[in-house]
């Protein structure tokens, strides 16, 4: 059975008597609210294997703009033609008359020839178009439905390499006194900004120019957003009957919050067959991932007679405990 929005709203009247949910509560709230809570629940391998290409934006820099006091506005003809905005995104302020260096936040990139900051510069008009600025967009976009990554790798590997780290290294990294222009191998972070929070990648060094497609991304993909009536529940088949008792537990538990507690409800969800079999059938997708890699079973001793001079194993590797 593949579950339809319509469906699901049928199990929500159901569960209550038949009747309309009371006034106030937000039906599709309560559906995704169970689907968020469906996919959280566990690490699923059916949310696992989406892929994207991420770009790299790079640096955009000049000693000629001019500033609108008014409005916030940075202006520079034609400089942010090939920018990106990113919430979380820094422009650094280094020179200009009458201008207060510094760094400051990019609320919106309104055109190709001016950006909106979040505070201002001045407070009056710079117009002498000798404002230096630097905006280094040292983070990356991920997809809208990412929830964590998989696997990450270099488009084309090489040209370039990357690996994961912490924010804290990033933030080492960034604030040392090494300065580099170009990279061939980045360090990334997943990180959250914006309002709503949204995830992003940030990375070091500095893109030094706009990269289209530069990492490949394995991730596990989050819920995907119920909008309409007509639409069908993202989930597969063997998923169905757990996200109704889902949908049925959290509809009662806002409905009748005060003759039943939601959360002993949800409790129960995660001792249920349903859950149990649905992991089970999850897990059971692809059971062999290859033979053992590292340890005692890469260990060999180099031959020494022969021409052979390779490797072999010279004892009996048991099985894991």
């Amino acid at each position: 059975m593949v579950v339809s929005v319509t469906h699901a709203l049928e199990h929500m009247r159901h569960t209550i008597g038949g009747g309309e949910l009371s006034v106030g509560l937000d039906k599709m709230g309560i559906l995704n609210q169970a689907g968020e809570f469906l996919v959280n629940m566990h690490p699923w391998r059916w949310l696992v294997g989406a892929s994207a290409l991420i770009d790299l934006r790079g640096v955009v820099s000049a000693s000629t703009a001019t500033w609108t006091a008014a409005t916030l506005t940075l202006t520079d003809t034609a400089a942010f033609a090939d920018y990106t905005f990113a919430a979380g995104d820094t422009l650094e302020i280094k020179s200009g008359t009458g201008a207060t260096t510094g760094f400051y936040a990019v609320a919106s990139r309104t055109d190709d020839d001016s950006v909106v900051l979040e505070s201002t510069i001045s407070s009056a008009d710079l117009a002498t178009g000798d404002i230096e600025y630097r905006l280094a967009p040292n983070s990356v976009l991920l997809p809208s439905n990412f929830r964590d990554i998989i696997h990450i790798s270099a488009s084309n590997s090489l040209l370039y390499g990357v690996r994961l780290t912490t924010l804290g290294q990033i933030q080492e990294n960034r604030t040392s006194q090494l300065e580099v222009t170009s990279s061939w191998n980045y360090q990334a972070a997943v990180n959250y900004a914006g309002s709503p929070p949204v995830a992003r990648l940030e990375i070091w060094p500095d893109p030094t120019a706009n990269t289209s497609g530069a990492f490949t991304i394995f991730y596990r993909a989050g819920w995907t957003w119920l909008s309409g009536d007509s639409v069908m529940v993202e989930i597969p088949e063997f998923i169905d009957s757990l996200f109704l008792r889902l949908v049925r537990y959290f509809t009662r538990g806002y409905e009748r919050e005060d003759v039943i507690d939601m959360g002993q409800m949800l409790t129960s969800v995660m001792n249920s067959p349903e859950f149990v079999m649905a992991a089970k059938r999850d897990g059971n997708t692809q059971p062999y991932v290859g033979p053992l890699r590292g340890g005692g079973a890469m260990m060999g001793r180099r031959s020494t007679s022969g021409n052979h001079g390779g490797f072999y194993l010279v004892n009996t590797v048991g099985p894991p405990s």
